[in-house]
């Protein structure tokens, strides 16, 4: 806050009359319409995160899930439960969370 009202005394004792005035209403309003662009801009964007968004995505075994094992969602692993099995570098699919356990599906058997 000390910092902004330097700012605005130096605009104002520096530069001459009308334009150091000028310079802080122009900043005050730039301010103003750049939150309100940015508020109306990132308000439709749905929140997707927490388990179910991980629901439905695919991801990459890192140890054979026969049927527990490992796999990785974006850059984190996770400890994975698989009843038909994949071995590694399969890629499968996120049918449930429980806990820290996410419960998978072979890609392979929902395509075929």
């Amino acid at each position: 806050m000390v910092m902004i009202a330097a700012a605005v005394l130096l605009a104002l004792v520096v530069l001459p009359a009308p334009w150091g005035l000028a310079l802080v209403v122009t900043a005050i309003a730039w301010e103003v319409l750049e939150k309100a662009f940015w508020f109306s801009r990132t308000k439709g964007i749905p929140i997707a995160i927490g388990p179910e968004a991980m629901i439905g995505q695919s991801v990459d075994v890192i140890t054979a899930c026969k049927p527990d094992g490992t796999v990785r969602h974006s850059s984190e692993r996770w400890n994975a439960f698989c009843r038909g099995g994949a071995d590694v570098g399969d890629t499968v699919i996120v049918e449930a969370v429980e806990r820290l356990t996410l419960i998978v599906t072979s890609a392979r058997s929902t395509t075929a």
